[in-house]
């Protein structure tokens, strides 16, 4: 997250395993590293002016054995990204969880509400018309 938020993308590409797949926070979102590490660049290139993270708490775990076995990471904390771009700032909370393997990140899972970042940054939402889908 050093290297995320002081734009240090370079360090990033050497954080992460040759396997590295980052998923969410949709149920369908995924990245794999190449698209990881070209979303981050592009971000910072292009839109990000500061991004500053104040973290929670951050916890690690070993699972032996489960669904998801291995060493992991937790973190948890408060996302502002300031823009260049004139998308407006905005604020949120965020929840990582890291698995690692042979002292890289393998694979990230993102935790963060969408929406909350949407209508910050001026998107409006519209519920459905229920009575055209009952008739």
């Amino acid at each position: 997250l050093d290297a995320i938020v002081t734009g240090d993308t370079s360090a990033i590409d050497g954080l992460l395993a040759d396997n590295f797949m980052d998923y969410g926070p949709g149920i369908n979102d995924s990245l794999d590293r190449a698209a990881t590490i070209a979303w981050y660049k592009n971000n910072w290139r292009n839109s990000w002016k500061s991004v500053n993270f104040d973290r929670y708490t951050m916890l690690s775990v070993s699972l032996k054995d489960g669904k998801v076995p291995g060493d992991w990471v937790l973190d948890w904390g408060i996302v502002t990204v300031k823009h260049k771009d004139g998308t407006p700032d905005l604020k949120f909370q965020w929840h990582g969880v890291f698995r690692m393997e042979n002292g890289k990140i393998a694979q990230a899972n993102a935790f963060f509400d969408q929406s909350d970042i949407l209508k910050q940054i001026g998107y409006k939402f519209v519920p459905p018309d229920l009575t055209a889908t009952s008739k």
